[in-house]
C-alpha cells in the first residue's frame, strides 16, 4: 500500500534546502492542492491534452518533492493513460480529492509547530 506521506522525501527536501524552506513549501503545497486539482479538472473538461499532461506533471512532481506519495502515484498512473479520456476523469478527480484531504489531514498531525524550536536547539 502506497502511505499518504512519506517521511524521507520531505527529509531530503529539508537535506537539500533548508528545514524552514521545505516547511514552507510543504504548507505552500498543501494551500494549492484544490486549486491544483481544480486545474486537472478544467482540463478534462476542455479535453485540452496539453493542458492536463501539463497539470498532471505539476502536481506529481511538487507532490514527489513533498511526499504525498498517493497524489504522486495516482498523477503518474494518469499521465500513463490517455490524457483526453474524460469518461475517467471524474473517478480521478474524485481520487485526487479525497487523497488531498487525506493528506492535509495527516501533515495537520505532525508535530511541525515543534520543528523550528528543535531546529534552532540544534541546529
Amino acid at each position: 500500500m502506497i502511505p499518504v506521506f512519506d517521511t524521507t522525501a520531505l527529509a531530503k527536501l529539508v537535506e537539500d534546502l533548508d528545514l524552514y524552506v521545505a516547511l514552507d513549501f510543504l504548507t505552500t503545497f498543501s494551500a494549492l492542492l484544490a486549486g491544483r486539482i481544480e486545474r486537472i479538472e478544467q482540463a478534462y473538461q476542455d479535453h485540452d491534452e496539453e493542458e492536463i499532461t501539463t497539470a498532471l506533471l505539476s502536481l506529481q512532481a511538487s507532490a514527489a518533492m513533498v511526499g504525498a506519495a498517493q497524489l504522486e502515484a495516482s498523477a503518474t498512473r494518469a499521465l500513463g493513460q490517455q490524457p483526453t479520456r474524460a469518461k475517467h476523469s471524474g473517478a480521478l478527480i474524485r481520487r485526487l480529492e479525497g487523497q488531498a484531504d487525506v493528506f492535509r489531514e495527516t501533515i495537520a498531525t505532525l508535530p511541525i509547530a515543534a520543528v523550528p524550536a528543535t531546529y534552532e536547539a540544534t541546529g
